[in-house]
């Protein structure tokens, strides 16, 4: 029998991407994150981030926030070039999923504040992995010129 360590280990194959994303801290975790008003972050509890790689069980984000380990949240993923991702945008089309989210593992990744975020689903159901599939589909034929190309 194998024994772990007490590592953390993926479950899930991830898709590489480049989406905008929000998250939202959960209201049990706010006393310990908040952001100040003079920050680029839309409001005290959310940021906006790009995400990086998505799969079944969670997905990875560049962010220029800080997020402890284990803080909890609702992450918001939009189906929008990057560069398309301006705040009334993101009003305007909504996310095209949303799900509740921890915090996993954090690293700084370079002399700019940049912290890449790794984020696990919680009470991920076989609905919200259907979702990440076919946002990956979606993903990849507009890569390739859809599917009339």
């Amino acid at each position: 029998m194998t024994q772990n360590p007490g590592l953390s280990v993926r479950q899930h194959e991830r898709e590489e991407v480049r989406l905008p994303v929000q998250f939202v801290i959960a209201d049990e975790h706010r006393e310990q994150v908040r952001f100040s008003s003079l920050s680029s972050a839309p409001n005290r509890y959310t940021i906006h981030a790009v995400a990086t790689d998505v799969s079944r069980g969670g997905l990875g984000v560049r962010s220029r926030f800080y997020l402890p380990r284990m803080c909890e949240g609702i992450v918001r993923i939009f189906d929008l070039d990057e560069t398309e991702a301006t705040p009334v945008r993101l009003l305007e089309t909504g996310p095209v999923i949303e799900a509740r989210a921890k915090v996993r593992r954090v690293i700084l990744a370079g002399h700019e504040p940049t912290y890449v975020i790794g984020f696990a689903f919680i009470g991920a159901d076989d609905g919200l992995a259907g979702q990440m599939e076919a946002l990956c589909e979606r993903r990849l034929a507009g890569k390739r010129g859809g599917d009339d190309a």
